[in-house]
Protein backbone atom coordinates (compact mmCIF):
# COMPACT_ATOMS: atom_id res chain seq x y z
CA UNK A 1 0.00 0.00 0.00
CA UNK A 2 1.38 3.39 -0.75
CA UNK A 3 1.28 6.24 1.79
CA UNK A 4 0.18 9.28 0.57
CA UNK A 5 2.41 12.02 2.22
CA UNK A 6 0.26 15.10 1.32
CA UNK A 7 -2.54 13.01 3.38
CA UNK A 8 -0.62 12.26 6.54
CA UNK A 9 0.20 16.02 6.92
CA UNK A 10 -3.68 17.08 6.17
CA UNK A 11 -4.18 14.53 8.97
CA UNK A 12 -1.42 16.07 11.24
CA UNK A 13 -1.92 19.45 11.27
CA UNK A 14 -6.07 18.38 11.39
CA UNK A 15 -4.65 16.53 14.90
CA UNK A 16 -2.70 19.98 15.71
CA UNK A 17 -5.32 22.63 15.33
CA UNK A 18 -8.16 20.08 17.22
CA UNK A 19 -5.54 19.91 19.87
CA UNK A 20 -4.63 22.90 19.96
CA UNK A 21 -8.35 24.12 20.29
CA UNK A 22 -9.07 21.27 23.18
CA UNK A 23 -6.23 22.95 24.91
CA UNK A 24 -7.67 26.62 24.38
CA UNK A 25 -11.08 25.21 25.57
CA UNK A 26 -9.28 23.62 28.70
CA UNK A 27 -8.08 27.55 29.41
CA UNK A 28 -11.48 28.89 28.79
CA UNK A 29 -12.95 27.14 31.32
CA UNK A 30 -10.34 27.77 33.67
CA UNK A 31 -10.99 31.84 33.27
CA UNK A 32 -14.43 31.42 33.94
CA UNK A 33 -14.09 29.56 37.18
CA UNK A 34 -11.56 31.82 38.34
CA UNK A 35 -13.91 34.59 37.55
CA UNK A 36 -16.88 32.98 39.13
CA UNK A 37 -14.67 32.46 42.38
CA UNK A 38 -13.65 36.07 42.47
CA UNK A 39 -10.01 34.82 42.11
CA UNK A 40 -7.23 36.54 40.69
CA UNK A 41 -5.41 35.56 37.85
CA UNK A 42 -6.36 32.19 35.41
CA UNK A 43 -3.26 29.61 34.74
CA UNK A 44 -2.43 29.96 30.97
CA UNK A 45 -1.42 26.39 31.69
CA UNK A 46 -4.00 23.91 29.88
CA UNK A 47 -5.15 22.23 32.63
CA UNK A 48 -6.52 18.18 31.32
CA UNK A 49 -7.87 17.14 34.48
CA UNK A 50 -10.31 20.18 33.76
CA UNK A 51 -12.04 17.60 31.28
CA UNK A 52 -13.04 15.38 34.07
CA UNK A 53 -14.56 17.55 36.58
CA UNK A 54 -18.23 16.65 34.91
CA UNK A 55 -17.72 12.66 35.48
CA UNK A 56 -16.75 13.79 39.31
CA UNK A 57 -19.86 16.33 39.90
CA UNK A 58 -21.89 13.76 39.07
CA UNK A 59 -20.25 11.30 40.95
CA UNK A 60 -20.60 13.39 43.87
CA UNK A 61 -16.32 14.27 44.30
CA UNK A 62 -16.74 17.99 44.08
CA UNK A 63 -18.96 20.17 46.44
CA UNK A 64 -19.37 23.66 48.05
CA UNK A 65 -17.70 26.28 45.79
CA UNK A 66 -16.08 24.01 43.94
CA UNK A 67 -18.88 22.91 42.78
CA UNK A 68 -20.22 26.29 41.69
CA UNK A 69 -17.10 27.18 40.03
CA UNK A 70 -17.42 23.40 37.71
CA UNK A 71 -21.41 24.28 37.32
CA UNK A 72 -21.23 27.70 35.87
CA UNK A 73 -17.44 26.96 34.00
CA UNK A 74 -18.94 23.98 32.53
CA UNK A 75 -22.07 25.20 31.75
CA UNK A 76 -20.86 29.05 29.93
CA UNK A 77 -18.57 26.63 27.93
CA UNK A 78 -21.35 23.80 26.95
CA UNK A 79 -23.49 26.85 26.14
CA UNK A 80 -20.91 28.18 23.78
CA UNK A 81 -20.31 25.43 22.11
CA UNK A 82 -23.74 24.46 21.38
CA UNK A 83 -24.24 27.53 19.70
CA UNK A 84 -21.47 26.80 17.37
CA UNK A 85 -22.79 23.37 16.92
CA UNK A 86 -26.13 22.67 16.69
CA UNK A 87 -27.48 26.38 17.66
CA UNK A 88 -30.52 25.53 15.52
CA UNK A 89 -31.47 22.35 16.96
CA UNK A 90 -31.10 23.49 20.33
CA UNK A 91 -33.35 26.62 19.21
CA UNK A 92 -35.82 24.50 17.79
CA UNK A 93 -36.18 22.34 20.88
CA UNK A 94 -36.84 25.47 22.89
CA UNK A 95 -39.33 26.70 20.32
CA UNK A 96 -40.93 23.54 20.01
CA UNK A 97 -40.86 22.86 24.14
CA UNK A 98 -42.55 26.85 24.88
CA UNK A 99 -42.52 29.26 21.94
CA UNK A 100 -42.31 31.91 24.13
CA UNK A 101 -39.04 31.05 25.83
CA UNK A 102 -37.25 30.88 22.05
CA UNK A 103 -36.47 34.91 22.24
CA UNK A 104 -35.12 34.27 26.10
CA UNK A 105 -33.00 31.38 24.58
CA UNK A 106 -31.17 33.18 22.56
CA UNK A 107 -30.57 36.39 24.51
CA UNK A 108 -29.17 33.93 26.76
CA UNK A 109 -27.06 32.43 24.81
CA UNK A 110 -25.68 35.30 23.43
CA UNK A 111 -25.09 36.73 27.33
CA UNK A 112 -23.48 33.45 27.62
CA UNK A 113 -20.63 34.00 24.64
CA UNK A 114 -20.18 37.86 26.05
CA UNK A 115 -19.71 36.40 29.33
CA UNK A 116 -17.29 33.59 28.21
CA UNK A 117 -15.11 36.66 26.44
CA UNK A 118 -15.37 38.74 29.84
CA UNK A 119 -14.08 35.99 31.55
CA UNK A 120 -11.07 35.31 29.11
CA UNK A 121 -10.83 39.25 28.67
CA UNK A 122 -10.61 39.94 33.05
CA UNK A 123 -8.41 36.74 34.11
CA UNK A 124 -5.59 35.86 31.62
CA UNK A 125 -2.28 37.15 32.68
CA UNK A 126 -1.56 39.44 30.07
CA UNK A 127 1.10 42.01 30.77
CA UNK A 128 0.33 44.09 26.88
CA UNK A 129 -2.52 46.01 28.46
CA UNK A 130 -6.06 46.69 27.29
CA UNK A 131 -5.13 45.57 23.27
CA UNK A 132 -3.28 42.27 25.17
CA UNK A 133 -6.44 41.61 26.93
CA UNK A 134 -8.91 42.19 23.97
CA UNK A 135 -6.78 40.02 21.37
CA UNK A 136 -6.39 37.02 24.17
CA UNK A 137 -9.98 37.60 24.29
CA UNK A 138 -11.28 37.15 20.60
CA UNK A 139 -8.50 34.46 19.74
CA UNK A 140 -9.25 32.01 22.80
CA UNK A 141 -13.18 32.57 21.48
CA UNK A 142 -12.18 32.04 17.94
CA UNK A 143 -9.63 29.05 18.90
CA UNK A 144 -12.62 27.00 20.80
CA UNK A 145 -15.17 28.22 18.40
CA UNK A 146 -13.33 27.06 15.16
CA UNK A 147 -10.36 24.59 15.85
CA UNK A 148 -11.41 21.64 16.97
CA UNK A 149 -14.20 21.11 14.31
CA UNK A 150 -11.52 22.42 11.68
CA UNK A 151 -8.91 19.98 12.87
CA UNK A 152 -11.42 17.17 12.85
CA UNK A 153 -12.83 17.82 9.08
CA UNK A 154 -9.44 17.76 8.14
CA UNK A 155 -8.69 14.65 9.70
CA UNK A 156 -11.82 13.42 7.65
CA UNK A 157 -10.62 14.76 4.57
CA UNK A 158 -7.16 13.18 4.75
CA UNK A 159 -8.50 9.76 5.24
CA UNK A 160 -11.49 9.78 3.22
CA UNK A 161 -10.88 11.41 0.20
CA UNK A 162 -10.29 10.04 -3.31
CA UNK A 163 -7.19 11.05 -4.94
CA UNK A 164 -4.87 13.26 -3.80
CA UNK A 165 -4.32 15.12 -0.32
CA UNK A 166 -6.25 18.08 -2.16
CA UNK A 167 -9.31 16.38 -3.71
CA UNK A 168 -12.77 15.64 -2.16
CA UNK A 169 -12.61 18.36 0.48
CA UNK A 170 -15.90 19.92 0.63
Amino acid sequence: MKMDLGKLFVALVGLIIAGFGIAAMSLQIQTTEVWINGGGVASITPNYSIFTQPLDMLNGKISGNALIDVLVGWGIELTFIMCLIGFEHAHAGVRRGNSKLADVFVVGCIIVAAMNWLADYNYAAVRSGILGHVVFACIMSFVVAFFPLAGLKLIEAAFHSGGSSMQGVK
